[in-house]
């Protein structure tokens, strides 16, 4: 028989650490943003105007299913809701419940909970699932079982790119204009002294990666438009607390494109059972014509080949 445990403090959740990535990596979400990692760091930037309401499924003493939710509050057409959501925001990549075993009873569970539980509010908000998994199904057939009505929002899918065979023979296959502006690049860098990629994964490189990686935010479009990392310092502590943990497992790449030693383009990745997922990317305004992130995108590319990577996200 399953039961709930509540999680509602972040004393009660840092007990968690020895067995949510256990459970992580036995269940369909085994990706980075579902980690202890992420959900610890966010909640430590993001999570001081909402309450925890993490949600723990056990069987036998065993957990068989995490759901990391919050209550909030939200605005929708104008009105103020109470709301129970994932614990995220649009740094957020995706989400889901965690879930080992049958995920229909596991879901059907929780929900029980969340309906008969103390806990009041107006809305469920259930952000970036992964659709048609057997997680969505699960979590659409159990809000259906309590006679929710559900709303569904298509959201964009994030591209990919499948890793096989060769690093030569995919970039051959690439249309003629990719390759030349490839080329491009180098050629329009030398007279400005040449360009240098540098790695970033451990944790005595976070400061430095971190402070090149905000000098190329500092000059993107995007701080104009008030969406860059470096427009916000809790986007800042948030990027920054995410290197220094995922660092730790290994899990952290970030790379930075240098022309004439100057940084001109950045990705901040992540690193997880066999896929390279990119996180954030920029570059400078001022070597626009030079197209830096092209580069750079074919020398990480490049690298997942190199290195056997299933998949670049």
């Amino acid at each position: 028989m399953l039961s709930i445990e509540v999680v509602d403090t972040l004393e009660k959740f840092k007990q968690l650490e020895p067995e949510w990535n256990e459970a992580v990596s036995r269940s369909r979400l085994n990706i980075p943003f579902m980690t202890y990692e992420w959900f610890y760091s966010w909640w430590q930037v993001y999570g001081r105007k909402n309450e925890m309401l993490v949600l723990v499924a056990r069987e036998g003493g065993e957990i068989v299913g995490i759901a990391p939710l919050m209550r909030t509050r939200v605005t929708l057409l104008g009105f103020s809701f109470k709301a129970v959501t994932f614990m995220d925001n649009y740094h957020s990549e995706r989400n889901g419940i965690i879930s080992t075993r049958d995920h229909r009873e596991v879901m059907e569970c929780m929900f029980a909970y969340l309906k008969n539980s103390p806990y009041r509010y107006n809305i469920l908000i259930l952000h970036a699932l992964e659709k048609d998994s057997p997680v969505d199904a699960g979590i659409r057939s159990a809000l259906f079982s309590e006679g929710a009505h559900v709303i569904e929002i298509k959201d964009k899918q994030s591209p990919y790119i499948p890793i096989s065979g060769e690093w030569t023979a995919y970039f051959k296959s690439r249309a003629k204009n990719v390759r030349s502006k490839v080329k491009r690049v180098c050629a329009l860098a030398a007279p400005l002294g040449g360009i240098d990629i540098a790695e970033y994964s451990s944790c005595d490189d976070i400061a430095k990666a971190m402070a090149e990686v905000l000098s190329v935010s500092k000059r993107t479009w995007k701080y104009r438009n008030k969406t860059a990392i470096a427009n916000d310092k809790d986007h800042e502590r948030f990027y920054r607390l995410l290197a220094e943990s995922f660092s730790r497992n290994n899990w952290l790449r970030i790379w930075v494109l240098k022309i004439g030693g100057v940084p001109a383009a950045f990705q901040y990745n992540l690193e997880y059972n066999g896929i390279m997922y990119s996180l954030k990317i920029g570059f400078a305004e001022e070597f626009r014509h030079i197209s830096p992130s092209k580069l750079l995108a074919s020398h990480i590319i490049k690298y997942c080949f190199d290195g056997k990577y299933k998949e670049f996200d």
